[in-house]
């Protein structure tokens, strides 16, 4: 995922740079356009919780799906067992 690498990026340059200066003369941002950015970092974040939430959404329906098939496979396998009992 390309939001993520960008945002281990950011992480390495902060804990690189001992001021925000520094860290504003590496990516190259000025006064003008910090706020812009920021903005743009908090959608990413958004964007990257909204992904996982449905992810985990989806994981949970799967994981309910597979309960059901293997309770309706118990019931069909129990009951073709006890008739040959």
């Amino acid at each position: 995922m390309g939001e993520i690498w960008i945002l281990k990026k950011i992480l390495n340059l902060y804990l690189e740079c001992k001021t925000q200066q520094q860290i504003a003369e590496k990516i190259g941002l000025d006064r003008t356009n910090i706020g812009r950015k920021i903005t743009e970092i908090e959608k990413m974040f958004r964007d990257i919780k909204e992904i996982k939430e449905k992810e985990e959404r989806e994981l949970e329906f799967w994981k309910e799906e597979i309960r059901n098939i293997k309770e309706k496979i118990e019931r069909v396998d129990k009951n073709i067992f006890s008739k040959l009992d």
